[in-house]
């Protein structure tokens, strides 16, 4: 498959599954990182991870993010780590569940450190120009700030899965009830307590006072909820 910008290296929408299939390099008490642009709209990182292809000894790794030193073209500060996690033995992708704010546009570095444990640990790397930094001395952690010790023009198989953020409403499945209201984009295909399938994107505002029962088979864009109650819903066209 070999390592795609996108897909299974630098920030990504979803997990990647199949194993790169290119060259080994050892992990065995080394950082190393991969440099990547913030996609348009993206708001934070919700999972790193990284390829790992030989079955190693369980030990720890880390996981971090870092700014972007311009100058030396390497990272600069670290800006997130999370250094406790369990490798696993299979060979796979390792990731880590994790909340960070990043901005759209934003050069940063994803980065990963393994601890020595006895085994040689590795990772894949292809050389596509995609730039990538390591360091090849015995580091115990991610660093503080970053060292240019190694520098080559590689893609290696670390990854973040990135989130758009914006206002989505997932499932509503309990009962709305009291004086409230709801607005923004609904992105669901099942909304439970409001008692039938909207399709569609759209929007719903408008206040609801009670916990409503109506079934509407389609909610249109273009039109405005604006009364809830006595099992019935009243809309306008906007």
């Amino acid at each position: 498959m070999g390592l795609i910008y996108g897909t299974n290296c630098g920030f990504v929408t979803e997990t990647p599954v199949d194993d790169p299939a290119v060259t080994a390099t050892n992990l065995d008490g080394h950082a190393i990182a991969i440099k990547a642009v913030a996609p348009a709209g993206a708001t934070r990182i919700t999972e790193i991870g990284w390829w790992h292809n030989n079955n190693a000894n369980a030990g720890n790794f880390e996981v971090g993010l870092y700014s972007h030193d311009a100058g030396s073209d390497i990272p600069d500060t670290r800006l997130y780590v999370d250094n406790t996690n369990a490798r696993t033995l299979a060979e796979g992708w390792d990731s880590v569940e994790v909340d960070w704010e990043i901005t759209e546009g934003t050069t940063y570095w994803i980065a990963i450190q393994c601890d020595v444990v006895g085994g040689d640990v590795k990772t894949d790397y292809q050389n596509d120009g995609i730039n990538r930094r390591s360091l090849d001395i015995s580091t115990a952690s991610l660093p503080a700030t970053w060292s240019a010790d190694a520098t080559s023009n590689y893609a290696v198989a670390v990854y973040a899965v990135y989130d758009s953020g914006g206002e989505e409403y997932v499932d509503i499945a309990g009962t709305i009830t009291g004086a409230g209201s709801l607005s923004g984009v609904l992105a669901v295909s099942n909304v439970v307590e409001l008692a039938g399938t909207i399709t569609g994107a759209g929007s719903l505002s408008g206040v609801l006072t009670i916990a409503a029962n109506w079934q509407p088979t389609d909610y249109e864009i273009g039109r405005r909820v604006v009364a809830v109650g006595n099992d019935s819903f009243y809309y306008e066209d906007i």
